[in-house]
C-alpha cells in the first residue's frame, strides 16, 4: 500500500507483479530525495548571501541549477567561454608586450 496500490491487487499479485511498482516506488523516492537535496543547496544559497560575513562576495544562482547545466552544455555557453578565453589571451599578450617596452627603456 506504500507503493500506490490498493489491497486487493497485492492480495491477487505475486511478487513478480509487483516488482515494477517497487521499482517506480523506489525511483519516485529517488527523484523526491534529489529534490529536496536541490532544495537545500538553494537554501544554503540564501542563507549565505543572507548572512554573509566574510569579505568574499557570495550571491544567489543567476538561473536554476538543472537550467544552468543545460546552458553550460550548450553550444552558446561554449562560444562564450572561447571568446572571453581569447579575451584574456589578447589581454596577457598585450601587458607582456607593454612589460617588454618597459624593460627595454
Amino acid at each position: 500500500m506504500a507503493i500506490g496500490l490498493d489491497r486487493e491487487f497485492i492480495d491477487e499479485s505475486c511478487p513478480a507483479d509487483l516488482e515494477p511498482y517497487v521499482k517506480a516506488h523506489k525511483i519516485k523516492m529517488h527523484e523526491i530525495d534529489s529534490q529536496n537535496w536541490q532544495l537545500g543547496l538553494y537554501f544554503m544559497r540564501a542563507m549565505a548571501v543572507c548572512f554573509n560575513f566574510s569579505k568574499e562576495k557570495i550571491e544567489y544562482f543567476e538561473r536554476p541549477i538543472l537550467e544552468q547545466i543545460e546552458y553550460e552544455q550548450s553550444a552558446e555557453y561554449k562560444k562564450a567561454m572561447q571568446e572571453k578565453l581569447f579575451a584574456s589571451l589578447k589581454l596577457m599578450q598585450a601587458n607582456f608586450e607593454r612589460n617588454k617596452k618597459e624593460k627595454g627603456r
